[in-house]
């Protein structure tokens, strides 16, 4: 039963970071964002991180949880402090999050 818990909690995860990053980079397209490919590029890198976890976490739990930890926090650190914030600093505060991820 909590394996079924965990695997519904990254499926909510995964598909609201998604749609996130959708509605982000349309608005960059829409825009005319100069750095959109870089910043889906990094994007797309974190999806797959987080596939990466989810399916260790299918097939191999017993990989450190503080791996998985730091590379997302990584992750984000890296991406809110660059890419993110010359976007934010090229177009203005953008969006309210759209993530919507029940628990």
């Amino acid at each position: 039963k909590s394996e079924e818990v965990i695997d519904q909690l990254f499926g909510d995860l995964l598909h609201g970071i998604s749609v996130h990053f959708a509605h982000e980079e349309r608005l960059m397209r829409t825009s005319g964002y100069d750095q959109l490919d870089t910043h889906k590029k990094d994007h797309e890198l974190f999806l797959d991180v987080l596939r990466d976890i989810m399916n260790c976490q299918c097939h191999a739990p017993q990989k450190s949880h503080d791996h998985h930890a730091k590379l997302l926090s990584n992750w984000f650190i890296g991406h809110f402090s660059t890419y993110d914030t010359r976007l934010h600093n090229k177009l203005g505060p953008h969006y309210q999050t759209n993530i919507r991820i029940s628990w």
